[in-house]
């Protein structure tokens, strides 16, 4: 049971999943779902979906098809289209759940692929977003409704962040700890939520979420009760508890900042640097 998805944005792409791993029968553990491979011929970023054991199996036969092929985009692509046939060739009668992950391929010199991969087939993810998991009926929906590819680094990571959020509140299977990886159309790559500079912290936000879905619903009784005379009186009230929560959670992240800024500026007056040192 998972929920994972890769969003392209204004900026690159982005990859997250949730962490919660269970083994039928028995137990249920954190575990990323997340992989960044490092071949000799590419850079390939991962999110994957389904058994565990099969999928660290799978990643080990792509790396070892993408370290032996030559760095040219075309080469890489067919590399990974010849492991994936091998995987399942190999192992998939002996698995209850085929192979699922969406990833990213950069290659030196050219810009970064958006690909899928079901099985033995490799796609390119030419919208804005691709879902896998259990939970992909709900965050389908969800992710549908904003523009995606237009949104910038930030506003999708937020985006995402809201609709993995209501994914493990709501599909059986899905939950612990919501997990991010971005990667710029170079393939460069950084984990949000994980960087300091953002001050912006990931469980603080998804109790922002939970609030303001709490307001949401209060919209469509008020829509469809044509008796409430009242109604603009009440939609002016769901907007000021969104305006005020908002405005509460920018504040923690302002306040954050300014208390790092100050923290540094006192680090930097206590251990100055010698002026001949410095040249």
């Amino acid at each position: 049971m998972t929920i994972a998805a890769g969003v392209r944005c204004e900026d690159g792409f982005l990859l997250c999943a949730d962490t919660l791993v269970s083994v039928s029968g028995y137990y249920k553990m954190g575990q990323s779902k997340l992989h960044f491979l490092n071949t000799k011929s590419c850079r390939a970023f991962f999110a994957a979906a389904g058994d565990v054991d099969f999928t660290h199996r799978a990643l080990e036969v792509i790396k070892l098809f993408l370290d032996e092929c030559e760095p040219e985009l075309a080469k890489v692509k067919e590399a990974l289209d010849n492991a994936c046939f091998q995987i399942v060739d190999t192992w998939g009668s002996r698995v209850s759940d085929p192979l699922q992950m969406i990833g990213v391929i950069s290659v030196k010199g050219s810009m970064a692929e958006f690909v899928k991969i079901a099985g033995y087939l490799v796609s390119p993810i030419k919208g804005g977003f691709s879902v896998i998991g259990s939970g992909e009926p709900l965050a389908h929906f969800l992710f549908s409704r904003g523009q995606l590819p237009t949104l910038g680094r930030s506003a999708a990571i937020r985006h995402a962040a809201y609709v993995l959020y209501n994914v493990k509140r709501t599909v059986d299977g899905c939950g612990g700890v919501t997990q991010f990886l971005f990667v710029n159309k170079d393939g460069g790559w950084h984990r949000p939520f994980e960087n300091v500079w953002s001050f912006e912290f990931l469980k603080e936000l998804e109790e922002s979420f939970y609030r303001l879905d709490l307001q949401i619903q209060k919209i469509v009784p008020a829509v469809i009760n044509y008796a409430m005379l009242d109604f603009p009186q009440v939609i002016d009230g769901i907007k000021q508890h969104i305006v005020e929560d908002r405005t509460q959670h920018l504040k923690k992240m302002g306040d954050r900042e300014d208390a790092y800024i100050e923290q540094e500026i006192a680090k930097a007056e206590e251990s100055p640097v010698d002026e001949e040192q410095s040249r």
